[in-house]
């Protein structure tokens, strides 16, 4: 009797995952991960988060660059079976929208609208392995826009910008996001 043992091929990189199962069609991608290694951010300070409350409301949104978040859309399309190249064409057409409660309060893929304080956020934020420094830091300023998806009949869903949202929640703030329509 022969045992066939199966064990994950671990990838140092999203991008070289890609290469492989590109080189390895056939491959099953569940036998597949990348390595995850856990990065140190630095604490947001007292005088950071003092400074972001003042100024979050003068936040300057802007339409995020798709090639950057491409990863994002493309799990996004995996995960929730749309065709990938539909979902980027749509990304690339979408619109800002300031995003209203109602919306919010419905979304999936993040739990942004339950993240009232900034320290709710921040310990989110490490458990995500996300750098909520830079984006209190960037509050006042300009951000990229946090992506949403909305499809009849479907809840929307969050593609890209929790730790923007879960920012913007805890200092009061109604961001706009970049509404994507399939």
């Amino acid at each position: 009797m022969d045992i066939i043992l199966r064990v994950a091929m671990v990838h140092p990189s999203e991008k070289a995952l890609k290469q492989y199962m590109g080189e390895h069609p056939k491959a099953n991608p569940k036998n597949h991960t990348v390595k995850q290694t856990k990065k140190r951010y630095q604490a947001v300070s007292k005088d950071e988060v003092a400074r972001a409350k003042q100024v979050a409301k003068d936040t300057s949104w802007h339409k995020p660059d798709i090639n950057e978040e491409i990863g994002e859309v493309e799990r996004t399309a995996d995960d929730l079976g749309v065709d990938k190249k539909k979902l980027v064409s749509a990304a690339k057409r979408g619109e800002l929208e300031t995003l209203d409660d109602k919306t919010w309060s419905r979304m999936e893929n993040t739990d942004s609208y339950d993240t009232d304080t900034i320290e709710k956020a921040a310990k989110l934020a490490e458990e995500y392995d996300r750098d909520i420094r830079s984006v209190v830091k960037g509050m006042g300023g300009k951000l990229p826009a946090p992506i949403v998806l909305i499809r009849k009949g479907k809840a929307p869903y969050l593609i890209g910008g929790n730790t923007r949202l879960m920012t913007s929640r805890a200092f009061g703030v109604k961001p706009k996001v970049l509404m994507v329509r399939v």
